[in-house]
C-alpha cells in the first residue's frame, strides 16, 4: 500500500514528513529508521520509495505490522505482484558475517568446477552452472538495506547462487549471490557499476546507488582503488571473477544487481580493504 505521510520521531522530536517532498539522499541521511505511521497508537515503521516520473511514497517495513483498523494497514502484497498474505515469509537482514562467509564459499566452489546446486559445464571458454535450484525459498527469505527483522535465533537465510546468465525473471527483487567475469568498471559522482558483460541491451552490471553511496561513503570513495585493481588485472591479461550478494532488479538496460554494503562483494576472493592493501603493496615496490 502506497502512504503519502509519515511521521518522523527521533528522541523529543515528532514532526510530519510529506513524500512527495521527499528524497532519497534526504531519507538515507536524516530519516531512515526514524519514519512511522501517522495513525494514533499505531507503530508500525515506514520506508521511502521514489520510482520514475517523480512517482514517491512510503511503504510498511514487513517486520513491522499495522494494528488493526488502522488506515494504512497492509494485508496484502503492493499491486502487480500475486496477491498473497504477508506473513507466509519472514525477511531476515543479513550479517556481514554470513555474507562474508556466503562469499567466500562461492568463489571457492566456483574455483573447483562445482557449486552448491550442481555441475558447471564449459563452453566456449566461459563457465555455466547447471541450476538444480528453484527460485521459490520456503521460511524465511535474506534482506538488505535494513528492510527484514534481525534473526531471533541466530540463524540466516540460505542465499541462492546464480551465474550473471543464469539469473531468472522470478530473482527480481529477490537476495541473490551473482558470480560473473568482471568487464570492466565505471565510476560517476554519485553511484558506479562493475560490469560483468560489455554494455548492450541485456547487461548484467552490479550496481553502487546512492543507498551504498550514502552508508559507505569512505569506501565509495576510494573506489578507484578498486578501479585500478581491475585495470591492473586487466593489463595483466587475468581474468577477474566477482561474487556479489545483492538485490536482483530488472531495467531497460539489463540487469541490476543493487549492493548495501562494501562487504558485498569480492575480486578473485579479495574483500574490499583487502584488494585496497594489495594495491598499496604494489605501489610500494
Amino acid at each position: 500500500m502506497k502512504i503519502n505521510k509519515a511521521l518522523y520521531k527521533n528522541g523529543n522530536i515528532s514532526k510530519e514528513i510529506q513524500a512527495i517532498k521527499l528524497t532519497k539522499n534526504e531519507y538515507y541521511k536524516n530519516y531512515r529508521g526514524n519514519l512511522f505511521c501517522t495513525e494514533e497508537k499505531c507503530k508500525a515503521k515506514l520506508s521511502f520509495v521514489e520510482r520514475k516520473g517523480n512517482i514517491k511514497f512510503f511503504r510498511t517495513f514487513p517486520s513491522t505490522p499495522h494494528i488493526n483498523g488502522c488506515l494504512n494497514e497492509v494485508i496484502y502484497e503492493e499491486i502487480g505482484e500475486k496477491l498473497r498474505e504477508k506473513q507466509f515469509v519472514s525477511k531476515i537482514n543479513l550479517s556481514n558475517k554470513h555474507i562474508i562467509n556466503k562469499l567466500e564459499s562461492a568463489f571457492t566452489r566456483f574455483n573447483k568446477k562445482d557449486n552448491e546446486t550442481g555441475t558447471i559445464n564449459v563452453s566456449d571458454g566461459s563457465k555455466k552452472y547447471i541450476n538444480n535450484n528453484s527460485s521459490k525459498t520456503k521460511g524465511n527469505e535474506a534482506e538488505l538495506f535494513d528492510e527484514g527483522t534481525e534473526s531471533k535465533d541466530g540463524k540466516e537465510p540460505y542465499i541462492i547462487t546464480r551465474m550473471y546468465n543464469e539469473i531468472e525473471k522470478d530473482d527480481d527483487t529477490r537476495i541473490r549471490c551473482i558470480i560473473g567475469y568482471v568487464h570492466n568498471m565505471q565510476l560517476m559522482d554519485k553511484h558506479g557499476y562493475i560490469n560483468l558483460t560489455p554494455k548492450k541491451v541485456d547487461s548484467v552490471k552490479v550496481h553502487f546507488a546512492e543507498y551504498f553511496v550514502v552508508n559507505n561513503e569512505t569506501e565509495f570513495n576510494n573506489m578507484k582503488i578498486i578501479e585500478s585493481y581491475i585495470k591492473h588485472m586487466k593489463l595483466n591479461k587475468k581474468q577477474i571473477i566477482c561474487c556479489c550478494i545483492g538485490r536482483i532488479k530488472y531495467v531497460e538496460s539489463g540487469i541490476n544487481i543493487i549492493l548495501d554494503r562494501y562487504q558485498g562483494f569480492t575480486l578473485n576472493g579479495l574483500k574490499y580493504y583487502e584488494i585496497v592493501g594489495y594495491m598499496n603493496d604494489l605501489k610500494s615496490k
